[in-house]
C-alpha cells in the first residue's frame, strides 16, 4: 500500500507525524507537518486547486477594496399562512471585483442567525473566487460554522468574482496588498528551467492560487545540514519538496535525506503569516526546491544555507 506522510516545518528533527490522510486541497489545514502519500493521490489533490464551475447566483454586486457588503441567500417565511415557516431562495451571493496590479486579498467573513429560522439546521458557509469566466480558481471551502474567519488568496491582475454560499447572514469584504514588482528572474515551473539559487541568497515570490509550483535548483558542495528559511505573509498554506534527480524522474527527500522509492513523495508544510525553516542533512549533489500551494497560493521569501 502506498504511503503518505507529513513532518513539521520547524520540528522536523524533534518528530514525525505520519498520517494516512492526504488532507485538503483547499482552504485551511490543521496538519502541518512533512507529507508522504502516492503521485495518484497527490497529483488529484493539486488538481483540485484547478477545478471549474459555474454557478447560478443571484445577480452581480461590484465590491469596493475595505467595504462590506451583506446578505443572505435564504429567508424563512410562513408563505402559506399554515404556521409553518418556508425556506425561500434568493440566489448566491455574486460580487465582482477589479485587482488592479499584481497582489493578494484578505477576505473577512461575518455570519449570524436568520430571524425567524429557528429550528432550522445551520449550514457551513462557503467562498469561492471565481475568474473572469465565472469558473472557479479557487475554493475557501472550509465550513464556517463560527461567527467569522479570514484567508488570503494571491491574484495576478483582472476582474475576479467573491461568491458566497450560506444558508446564514452574511457580511464580506476584502482587502488588496500589492505585492510589487518582483525582481529578478521568474521562478521557474519545471524542474528542467530552474536557475541555480546560491547559498545565502534572499528569493522574493507569489505563489497565485492556480500554480502548479515553482522550482528552485541547488548545488551542495559537500555532505551537509541544509536549513532552508522562510518568511510568508499570507493566510494560506504552502508547502516545500527538495527533490533529486534519478535517471529521468525526480525523487522526493525525506527528513533524513534520504532518496524515497518512485511511488512515495515527501512534503512540508510551511507555517503562514510568519517565519519558518526546514532543515535536513543533504550529500554533494545537485537538488531541486519546490514550492506548492494547498490553498490561496503565498507571497514569500526563501533563502537557503
Amino acid at each position: 500500500m502506498k504511503e503518505q506522510k507529513n513532518f513539521s516545518a520547524s520540528g522536523n528533527e524533534q518528530g514525525i507525524g505520519v498520517t494516512r490522510e492526504f488532507g485538503k486541497c483547499c482552504g485551511r489545514r490543521k496538519n502541518r507537518g512533512l507529507q508522504k502519500g502516492a503521485w495518484l493521490g497527490f497529483a488529484m489533490a493539486i488538481c483540485c486547486t484547478l477545478l471549474f464551475s459555474i454557478r447560478a447566483s443571484a445577480g452581480d454586486v461590484t465590491m469596493q477594496n475595505k467595504k462590506w457588503v451583506s446578505g443572505q441567500r435564504y429567508s424563512y417565511t410562513d408563505v402559506n399562512k399554515d404556521g409553518e415557516l418556508e425556506e425561500q431562495d434568493h440566489g448566491i451571493g455574486c460580487y465582482k471585483i477589479k485587482i488592479t496590479k499584481p497582489g493578494y486579498i484578505r477576505v473577512e467573513v461575518k455570519t449570524s442567525p436568520i430571524p425567524g429560522a429557528k429550528g432550522y439546521v445551520s449550514r457551513g458557509t462557503s467562498v469561492r473566487v471565481l475568474d473572469s469566466r465565472k469558473k472557479e480558481i479557487y475554493d475557501n471551502d472550509d465550513d464556517i460554522y463560527a461567527g467569522k474567519r479570514d484567508f488570503d488568496v494571491a491574484l495576478k491582475k483582472g476582474i475576479y468574482y467573491l461568491e458566497i454560499d450560506t444558508n446564514k447572514k452574511y457580511q464580506m469584504r476584502y482587502t488588496f496588498t500589492a505585492t510589487g514588482k518582483i525582481k529578478g528572474k521568474k521562478p521557474a515551473v519545471t524542474a528542467s528551467k530552474a536557475s541555480l539559487l546560491p547559498a545565502g541568497k534572499t528569493v522574493k515570490g507569489v505563489l497565485y492560487c492556480d500554480s502548479n509550483g515553482y522550482y528552485y535548483k541547488i548545488k551542495v558542495p559537500k555532505k551537509k545540514k541544509v536549513t532552508i528559511s522562510f518568511n510568508s505573509k499570507m493566510n494560506s498554506g504552502m508547502a516545500l519538496q527538495v527533490l533529486v534527480l534519478k535517471g529521468k524522474e525526480l525523487r522526493t527527500i525525506d527528513e533524513k535525506g534520504n532518496m524515497e522509492g518512485k511511488d512515495i513523495i515527501s512534503w512540508w508544510d510551511i507555517r503562514r503569516r510568519g517565519k519558518d525553516k526546514v532543515s535536513l542533512k543533504l550529500a554533494e549533489g545537485t537538488y531541486y526546491i519546490r514550492l506548492f500551494t494547498f490553498g490561496g497560493g503565498q507571497y514569500y521569501t526563501m533563502k537557503w544555507k
